[in-house]
């Protein structure tokens, strides 16, 4: 695994293996903290080809309701535009991160136009098996 980045939200790891970006985050989200991580994995993307993500957000707290219009504006277009093609959530049992998951899920389809396969999950082993099942991964 290569480290992609850390802050105080998150950590990232890639796997040139499967190509496949393994995201931790935890603590309170916040829109600054979030742009940040996102910005560098959309700048380590240019360099390694991230088919998929497997975003680990059990542990993170809070609405990031605010980053929204990044998410959808920014990030997924420019990791479509990069060849991502599954994103898998692990979502947090947080009500208000619960809301915001479907919020992004829906506007980024919209965005996406059928370009990026969303699945939500409960559990972080179910989200790398359909992660690998669906990027064809052994």
């Amino acid at each position: 695994m290569i480290k992609i980045y850390e802050n105080k939200l998150g950590v990232g790891h890639y796997d040139p293996e499967t190509k496949i970006a393994h995201l931790a985050f935890s603590g309170g989200a916040n829109r600054a903290d979030g742009v940040d991580f996102f910005d560098h994995l959309i700048e380590f993307s240019k360099s390694h080809q991230v088919l998929g993500e497997i975003s680990d957000s059990i542990k993170l707290t809070g609405t990031f309701t605010d980053v929204m219009d990044y998410f959808q504006g920014t990030f997924f277009p420019a990791m479509i535009g990069q060849g991502m093609k599954a994103h898998a959530q692990v979502h947090s049992t947080d009500v208000f991160s619960q809301f915001a998951y479907e919020k992004i899920g829906d506007n980024v389809q919209e965005v996406a136009g059928g370009a990026l396969t969303m699945a939500d999950f409960e559990d972080i082993e179910e989200a790398k098996k359909w992660i690998y099942d669906f990027l064809e991964i052994a």
